[in-house]
Parts: C-alpha cells; sequence; structure tokens
C-alpha cells in the first residue's frame, strides 16, 4: 500500500509494506498536488535510504591523454581550522572507496570547498590535468530546451544523487591521473572526480547506460528529463508518473546507484528545477535567484559588471526590454573605456534589478499547434532571406488589428528620443528608391533645360508651331524636352542640359551598383539623351575612383574557349556556388547562384549551408514553381553536384544533369557572375565584410535589370517579360510609347545576337600587330579594315587542300 499526506499535516507515514507499483494506483478522494512519498522499507530502500553514493556495476570510464612527461604541482596550503574536517572526510572518501593510496609520479593540488550544508567537498585543481586530457563532445542539452517540454504536464518529480560523480568508477589504468597529496600522504581517485572537464559528460554516459542500456527507452521518455546529475519526471497523469518512477528505480537500482532522498520531490504540483519553478500553468523565477539579482552589490570594476550581466543574461526571459535596460551600461565593458560608475550609472544598474521583480510567467509552448510570427512589413523584409529555409504561410493582418504594430507606431519614450538624421537600411526596397542627391535635379528639369542654350533653342522653335522635318524626333510635354533617335522607335528620352550630365552619370553609375560603361550607357538610353552619349559615359564611368580600386583585370584565357549556346529560356541552367564569405546575418556563408544561359537571368540563394538537400529544397519549393522547370542544369564537379541525391532528385523532373571541365570553372558561364559578385561585394562592403547579405537582393536586382552584351536587353526583359525599368517615371511624366514591344521578337533577335558572337567569321589578313596581343585585320581581297582583336579571339586559318 502507499499512504499518501499532504506536505503539512502533521504525521509522517512509513510505508510498513513493500510499495507496489505493478497496479493501477488512483489518487484518493483528498488527493492533493503537493504530496510526500515515503519509501522506506520497500525494495527501493536501498536507494534512498543513505548519503553513501553507490557505484555504477555496469559501466566505467577510460579518458585517453596527449603523451606528456610527470607532472608535481606543490600542494596549496590548508587552513588549520579545516584540517580535523578535512581529515575526517578522507577517512570517509576511503571508507566509501572513492579514494586509495597511490603511488602515482602525478600530483594535482587539493582545493577544499565549504558546501551549503557546512560539510567540507574535495576537489582538485586539474586545471594542469585538464590540459592532457583528450575532450570528449557530450554534454547536457541547452536549458531552454528542456524547459520548452512541460506543455500539459501536472505531475513533476525530481532526483538527485548521491554524490554523482562518484559513483562512475574510472578505469584502473587513469587511476594515477587523479593523485593528490595530503598531510604527506598520497592518493588517488577510484571514481571519477569533480572538477575534471570531462565529468558532466561521463556522468551523461554512465546514467544514460544505466537507464536506457544504449537500446531499451522507458515507457514515457519524453517525460524523463537530465540534466547533469539532477532528473526530473514530469507527467500527463498521475497512472503515468507511477508507472514512469518504477521503471527509473528498477534502472537506477539495478545499476548500484544510490539517490540523495532529501534532495528528491515526489509528485509535486509546482517543483524546482535548474533556477526555476515549474508548474503545470508555466515557468517563474525561482525567488532565490530574483533575490540575488536585488541583492547584487554595485559593480567595483568591469569584471563585477560582467558578471552581474552573465546572470541576469541566463534570465533574461524574465525581464521585459532587458536589451534595452542593459545598453546604457553596455559602453562600460568595452575593453579602451576607462572605468567609471557614476550617479546616472547607478540609477541605471537599479533599474535592470527591479525589473526582475516583476513577477513574468512562461507559458509552455505546444508544439502540436502552429505557431504565428507576428510583426510588419518592414521586418519581415529584412527576415525574407532567413525565412525562405521554412516553409511558411505569410498572412497579410492590417494595422487596426496588428496590436504590435499601436506599439510600433507609439512607442514608449517616443518624445525623448532624439530624432536620427538618417534612418539605417536594414533591407533594401525593389527596385531601389532614387538616391535623394538626383532628385532636385528631376523636380525642376524644365528649368534646368532653361539653362542650356541648345535645348532652350529647340523648345522655342517647337512652340512656334512651325513643323520642320526635324520636329518629330522632338516632343514637348508638361514644359519638358524629349527626343529619340529613330521615328519608329517607341522610347522617349530626356534631353539632359550640359551641366548636369556628369552628375546624373554618375548618380546612374552608382545607383546600378558601379556596372561598366556598355551597362550604365544602356541603362541611360532610354532614359536620358545628351551629345556624344557613349563617349562621355565611357570617359567618365572609367574615371570611377571605387570601380578603378574593385574591378579586377582581365586575365587571358590560355586556349580559345566554345560557347554554350542555348536556343530559349529554361534550356539550360547553369548553377554554382560562391563561397566562402565572411559569416553574416543569420548565419549565412554561402550563395546558391542559378543562371539562366540564355536570357542570362540570375537567381541568388543566400545559404547557411553548402549541400545538395538545400539547394534541391530552393529548387523544388522556390525556383521551379516561380519561374519553371529547366530542360538541362550544369555545373561543376562540386560534392554536391556530383552526389546521387542531386542526380536522383532532378531525375523525377527528367532534367538532364551535365557537369563542366574537370578543374577548369572558366567553362562554366556562371564564373562571370562570381567575379562581378566579388567586384560587387568589394565595393559596398569594404568597411564590414559581414554585411553582404543585406545587399544580396540588390545586386541580383541589379544584374537583372542591365543589358548584357550577349543579348542586347536586359535579363528581366528576355526571361520576365517585363519592360526596361525607367526610375524617372515617378518624378516625370514620359510620353507613351507608340509602338509595343515584341516579347517574341526580343526572343529572336537575342538568339540571332547569341549565335553571331559564337561563330567564327573571316579568313581575315593580319596587317599589323600593335602591341603583343593586339592584332589589326582586313579582307584579303579588298582590304576592308575588320578592326583590332586581342589573340585569344584569333585562331590560324588553314586553306583548303584542293
Amino acid at each position: 500500500m502507499c499512504t499518501v499526506l499532504p506536505l503539512n499535516s502533521p504525521q509522517i507515514s512509513i510505508l510498513s509494506h513493500p510499495l507496489d507499483l505493478s497496479q493501477e494506483i488512483v489518487p484518493p478522494p483528498n488527493y492533493r498536488p503537493e504530496i510526500s512519498i515515503k519509501l522506506f522499507n520497500t525494495p527501493y530502500s536501498a536507494l534512498l535510504d543513505s548519503d553513501k553514493p553507490g557505484l555504477h556495476n555496469s559501466f566505467f570510464y577510460k579518458f585517453n591523454v596527449k603523451p606528456q612527461e610527470f607532472y608535481k604541482i606543490k600542494p596549496y596550503p590548508v587552513p588549520f581550522s579545516r584540517c580535523t574536517a578535512i581529515q575526517q572526510e578522507i577517512n570517509k572518501m576511503i571508507e566509501w572507496g572513492v579514494i586509495e593510496r597511490s603511488s602515482s609520479p602525478y600530483n594535482n593540488p587539493l582545493v577544499t570547498v565549504v558546501k551549503s550544508d557546512g560539510f567540507i567537498r574535495l576537489c582538485l585543481d586539474a586545471r594542469k590535468l585538464n590540459t592532457i586530457i583528450l575532450p570528449t563532445r557530450d554534454a547536457s542539452p541547452p536549458v531552454d530546451d528542456i524547459l520548452a517540454k512541460f506543455n500539459n504536464k501536472s505531475f513533476f518529480s525530481s532526483f538527485d544523487f548521491s554524490s554523482g560523480y562518484w559513483q562512475i568508477p574510472l578505469d584502473p589504468s587513469a587511476h594515477k591521473y587523479t593523485s593528490f597529496l595530503y598531510d604527506g600522504r598520497s592518493y588517488q581517485f577510484y571514481v571519477i572526480p569533480y572538477s575534471l572537464n570531462i565529468s558532466n559528460a561521463v556522468f551523461g554516459k554512465g546514467l544514460e547506460a544505466a537507464l536506457n542500456n544504449y537500446s531499451v527507452p522507458g515507457p514515457f521518455p519524453n517525460d524523463i528529463h537530465i540534466y547533469v546529475d539532477d532528473i526530473l519526471i514530469s507527467s500527463t497523469s498521475f497512472n503515468d508518473h507511477i508507472t514512469t518512477l518504477k521503471w527509473i528505480f528498477d534502472k537506477i537500482s539495478q545499476a548500484g546507484l544510490t539517490l540523495k532522498l532529501k534532495k528528491c520531490n515526489f509528485n509535486k504540483q509546482q517543483i524546482k528545477f535548474l533556477g526555476h519553478f515549474i508548474s503545470s500553468s508555466g515557468i517563474i523565477l525561482h525567488p532565490d535567484k530574483v533575490n540575488a539579482i536585488q541583492n547584487f552589490p554595485d559593480p567595483r570594476n568591469k569584471k563585477d559588471l560582467q558578471s552581474f550581466f552573465g546572470f541576469c543574461n541566463f534570465y533574461r526571459k524574465f525581464s521585459q526590454k532587458h536589451s534595452s535596460l542593459l545598453h546604457p551600461l553596455s559602453h562600460l565593458i568595452c575593453k579602451n573605456t576607462p572605468w567609471t560608475f557614476t550617479e546616472q550609472n547607478r540609477l541605471d544598474f537599479i533599474k535592470i534589478k527591479n525589473a526582475f521583480s516583476n513577477q513574468i510567467s512562461l507559458a509552455h509552448p505546444n508544439f502540436n499547434i502552429p505557431f504565428c510570427i507576428q510583426t510588419d512589413a518592414t521586418r519581415l523584409t529584412s527576415w525574407t532571406l532567413a525565412l525562405q529555409e521554412f516553409n511558411l504561410t505569410i498572412f497579410h493582418c492590417t494595422g487596426k488589428n496588428n496590436t504590435i504594430d499601436t506599439l510600433s507606431r507609439h512607442p514608449l519614450g517616443r518624445d525623448d528620443q532624439t530624432p536620427k538624421n538618417s534612418p539605417a537600411i536594414l533591407h533594401y526596397t525593389l527596385p531601389p528608391p532614387i538616391p535623394p542627391d538626383i532628385v532636385p535635379f528631376f523636380n525642376n528639369i524644365a528649368s534646368e533645360q532653361q539653362k542650356d542654350p541648345k535645348i532652350k533653342l529647340i523648345i522655342s522653335q517647337l512652340q512656334n508651331q512651325n513643323q520642320l522635318p526635324w520636329h518629330s524626333y522632338y516632343i514637348l510635354k508638361n514644359g519638358i524636352l524629349f527626343t529619340r533617335r529613330f521615328k519608329h522607335k517607341p522610347h522617349w528620352s530626356l534631353c539632359i542640359p550640359t551641366h548636369l550630365v556628369e552628375q546624373i552619370i554618375l548618380l546612374f553609375h552608382k545607383y546600378y551598383a558601379h556596372v561598366g560603361p556598355l551597362k550604365t550607357a544602356h541603362a541611360l538610353k532610354n532614359i536620358c539623351h545628351f551629345p556624344s552619349f557613349n563617349k562621355t559615359i565611357r570617359h567618365i564611368v572609367q574615371a570611377c575612383e571605387i570601380c578603378q580600386k574593385c574591378k579586377p583585370k582581365t586575365v587571358q584565357i590560355a586556349g580559345p574557349m566554345q560557347s554554350i549556346l542555348s536556343a530559349k529560356p529554361l534550356d539550360k541552367l547553369l548553377v554554382d556556388f560562391y563561397d566562402p564569405l565572411p559569416t553574416g546575418m543569420f548565419q549565412f556563408s554561402y550563395i546558391f547562384v542559378i543562371f539562366d544561359n540564355f536570357t542570362r537571368f540570375i537567381k541568388l540563394y543566400p545559404l547557411h549551408k553548402a549541400n545538395s538537400k538545400i539547394c534541391i529544397k530552393k529548387l523544388t519549393t522556390d525556383y521551379f514553381p516561380t519561374f519553371g522547370v529547366p530542360l538541362n542544369i550544369v555545373s561543376d564537379h562540386g560534392r554536391q553536384f556530383i552526389s546521387k541525391y542531386w542526380q536522383i532528385s532532378l531525375q523525377k523532373y527528367k532534367i538532364q544533369v551535365t557537369h563542366t571541365s574537370i578543374y577548369h570553372p572558366q567553362s562554366n558561364p556562371a564564373e562571370r557572375i562570381m567575379r562581378e559578385l566579388g567586384r560587387i561585394f568589394r565595393t559596398y562592403c569594404i568597411t564590414k565584410h559581414s554585411n553582404w547579405p543585406q545587399y544580396v537582393l540588390y545586386i541580383e536586382w541589379t544584374l537583372n535589370n542591365v543589358r548584357h552584351e550577349s543579348t542586347h536587353h536586359t535579363p528581366s526583359e528576355l526571361f520576365l517579360k517585363h519592360s526596361q525599368y525607367n526610375p524617372l517615371t515617378q518624378f516625370i511624366q514620359f510620353p507613351s510609347e507608340d509602338i509595343l514591344p515584341d516579347h517574341n521578337r526580343r526572343l529572336i533577335l537575342a538568339n540571332e545576337i547569341q549565335i553571331s558572337k559564337s561563330e567564327a567569321q573571316g579568313p581575315y589578313k593580319i596587317i599589323n600587330i600593335n602591341s603583343f596581343n593586339a592584332y589589326e585585320l582586313v579582307h584579303p581581297e579588298d582590304h576592308t579594315p575588320k578592326g583590332t582583336h586581342n589573340v585569344i579571339h584569333l585562331k590560324r586559318y588553314q586553306p583548303p587542300t584542293s
């Protein structure tokens, strides 16, 4: 039988009969959640009725050490007031089989620690020993992971082992390393001593061997929580709780281990565990920890303040706006900051301590139902890169239904904050906004055009309404002059005054991520017009100081290259990794690059790992549903792209998998994108390299919206069927286009251009070598000049034999 009594009962019942846990036990009608179970004179009495540590009978540990010479460290002096207690403790440890006399050539200093109950604990100063022990990587799970597992749990019990480490025997070959000297006599540990860097991990291994035997789980494995030598049992029902207790007691008894009864708690509704009070309703901070924070003395130096920060950070989930409270004092622990603790610092210090006095109860998470992350759209944009790793459904929540939005619009202390001159950019809005420096030019473009004599003359002649042949090339709209090169061209370009040309070229050059002269010219061609258009842009862009520092030199390719041609979009996708990169936000270190060979359209995926599983996930969950499934995917011989998982996964979509030449990355056209990524990162991340993830979306947009020389179109025009982006439409109303763009005609033209660039022309005759690599060519019959070409684009012509 089992007698259950409330804790406040004046009686104490001792079980006089064996406890039969095999039968179903129903709580009595007067059952209260906080109860105490006495297990004396039961089959488990030997488990609980002694402070003497047991000894594991099915597990021992042998640690490995590095090769080293014998060492002997001089013993520390011992206070005379503790000598008697130390000798008594040594005698008890010998009697219990914890230590034995030793003849080891090693010696570690002995350290005495006074426990909370007033008794002495003997430990080793094992700093030297820890340097030669080869570490083991087992460890206790994070505390927060354990605290998240108590949803729907109502019954709690906790166990504490009697000197838990001393219940794990050491292999005899390891005894000699634990030797210590006291009163002229040498002793060594027979069991795992305290203060070894492997003690926690070894005890965990021993406990695992006792409970699971490495193969047999318990009846309710999710109800057992272990942290070092503390075990917590949490159950949803009383019967399940008793079943788990019986299983635990059986396993511990069979292994020869013992528990310390006075530190065990059984069938509690609220229980103390790892500095927290846990109950069915939630988790609160233990009052002792609150008092410790409240009574923490004022820091005397940086080390004291760091200790206080570390203690508070461990329980930061119980402090609202914790980081904001710590911020006013954080500068005091900086390396080169002299220590000063002013009265204002003391007030901030008190605010931190008072924040923990407000009791906060944390509810247990329920992982069986979906989680909801509620935020505003701006923060969601900055999370976009990280959220790609998960399958999430995003819903729009209007401002009136978003309680978080109220505080973001009206934050506490709003009127006390000094407004910043320029907000920090945490994400990119695409297309990127026009730089503020350029806005005044286009807001007043009509008056600026009047300052240019040539433009002013054209405007005056158009206003006279005298129809001249060249009038069809110009148009006035809202007092602003536009022009076009040909009558059949649908695009009207803004006439730029001469005095603004250089500033506008540089601003647009920067807007499009410092691309080269040709791409800058194409980006401006359908937007702006000024005399000597290409020559002026080339002269100004080539003089850009940032580009001269960041752009690499063109390297001669060893041997002629053959173009990889495609006939249509999604005919071939070229994939590669851009790595390694400094670890940035969300732990990103890689970029998965996807490049459509026909349209030159680019998709960039920042990743924290570079493996085939993540790449396939990006392709199948994002790229294929958004853009379509390709016919062929080309990659190098990276381990991710030659794995069976990569090939089998793509075969399910009937995609042909091919690879470029081994040890020859130049044969993959995606390598050109790698060089461009490096240039842009050097341009924008020169001050802090880890900021690179913030620019990925901007770089992707830029490369897809500037003209590619192999197609004479932007990738977005060919792949997404978009018109070329004109950022000035938000300031200026352009004339409507007379002719709508024909997408099929674009594709045909792009295909013809690629074929013409890949086909060899000639034969031609060399008439002059201007430099080591530059050859001047003419037609062999009529000597028509064919320009000057680099040697890498030429190959010797072999005339036919007949």
